[in-house]
């Protein structure tokens, strides 16, 4: 197009030349050694646009002639490119979809022209982990990092995520403990070390990493609060394997926010009590349950061994007026009226926590109640039958035990009353 524009000028010149010579044409004389050229001037114009656009293909045609090959090398280039991106979308399809063998092998011969190699021994390395190669798996992270500029930080923390898939705890922490010397505020880095500590249980260097993942985002917020949560309360489990002195340390080093965070209270207090230290839990789960009603330390207050347990069934009591509804409140008045000595006041509890919701426990302690202590052997085996039953039955449904989700606990699953 360009082409046609330019001799469509030089025409439009040369007619212009020509109009305005019209009344005088001209005369040209060109001497060259003992050859002479003379023509009017019109004519020669006409001549010399015409030797330009000779000139100007032969040109043309020399230049073109002469890149030719850089330009079949160029197109055989792209043609190869386009071929390996086509392999490796078809690859990266196939991994999605499962197809292990089909997608490693896709994958792999992409990686040839590929304009992100990377990314394709990165799907290779899956594939190949996919299959049980743990030996194919590494020959493609270290292809991978061999082709990463950024010195194998992605391929690093492929691997660290596969190692950690396989439960290769110490070979993950040398891995991403190498990534941290050259990332060291890297997220995902930060990230999976997070979960390597937590998974090893180290939870004093887990509690270190948490300032630098709530500052470089690696976790959304209500995983960070999640995970800071866990930590805590294993921290607190381990204290109390030591003694009450450890105990209170650690519950002063926590941040004072999570003071009144329910699973932390929960966890301290059930702590307190087996380290007969129950008067102290007492008071911090009634100040608790004063700023916030939870069903899980309402339960924990039937089982903690106050300095006053008459004083201990009064409080409970006068929460009745805001709860009257309350089924885990009433499974707790009548353990604490079990510690007043007041079997049939406790029974009545009991009874009245039944009506609210039907639960194996409660079954479970009416019938050791009634057994135990009032002597009615046929009311007791019929509650014990009742609880039975109960538990059968949410045993029995359909997707309470999966393996993909642990199973949630109830309260009266996790704290259990201390002998």
């Amino acid at each position: 197009m360009k082409i046609l524009i330019y001799i469509a000028i030089a025409l439009a010149a040369a007619a212009g030349a020509t109009w305005i010579l019209s009344d005088g044409p001209g005369y040209v004389r060109i001497d060259i050694h003992s050859w002479v050229i003379e023509t009017s001037f019109a004519v020669f114009s006409v001549l010399a646009v015409v030797l330009f656009i000779t000139c100007y293909f032969l040109l043309r045609l020399i230049s073109g002639t002469l890149r030719a090959p850089k330009k079949i090398g160029q197109w055989n280039k792209t043609r190869k490119t386009k071929k390996s991106q086509k392999k490796t979308t078809e690859g990266l399809i196939a991994l999605t979809e499962g197809q292990w063998s089909k997608a490693e092998k896709l994958l792999t011969t992409g990686a040839r022209n590929s304009e992100t190699p990377q990314l394709n021994y990165l799907g290779a390395a899956q594939a190949a982990e996919a299959k049980g190669l743990p030996s194919r798996r590494e020959s493609y992270l270290g292809k991978a990092q061999s082709c990463d500029a950024n010195r194998g930080t992605a391929a690093g923390i492929a691997q660290a995520e596969q190692q950690l898939k396989q439960k290769e705890y110490e070979p993950a922490l040398t891995t991403l403990l190498e990534l941290q010397k050259s990332s060291p505020k890297h997220p995902q880095i930060l990230k999976l070390l997070a979960m390597l500590y937590v998974e090893t249980g180290q939870w004093g260097n887990a509690l270190a990493l948490v300032p630098q993942l709530r500052k470089r985002e690696s976790l959304a917020p209500n995983e960070l609060v999640a995970l800071e949560i866990d930590i805590w309360r294993h921290l607190l489990e381990n204290a109390a394997h030591q003694d009450l002195r450890k105990l209170h340390e650690i519950w002063n080093q926590m941040p004072s926010r999570l003071h009144q965070q329910e699973d932390l209270v929960f966890a301290y207090t059930h702590r307190l009590n087996a380290l007969d230290s129950g008067h102290e839990a007492e008071t911090l789960l009634r100040k608790s349950l004063r700023k916030h009603w939870s069903e899980s330390l309402i339960y924990a207050y039937g089982f903690v061994e106050g300095a006053n347990p008459e004083k201990q069934l009064k409080y409970a009591e006068s929460w009745l007026s805001k709860h009257p509804d309350d089924a885990t409140l009433f499974l707790t008045l009548g353990r604490l009226c079990l510690k007043t000595k007041s079997p049939e006041q406790a029974l009545k509890y009991f009874h009245s926590s039944l009506k609210v919701d039907e639960r194996p426990e409660t079954y479970q302690e009416a019938g050791n109640l009634l057994l135990q202590q009032m002597g009615k052997n046929s009311e007791a085996l019929e509650c014990f039958r009742k609880g039975l039953a109960l538990t059968i039955r949410t045993i029995a449904q359909p997707g309470v035990f999966t393996k993909a989700e642990p199973v949630l606990q109830k309260p009266s699953q996790v704290l259990l009353p201390q002998a």
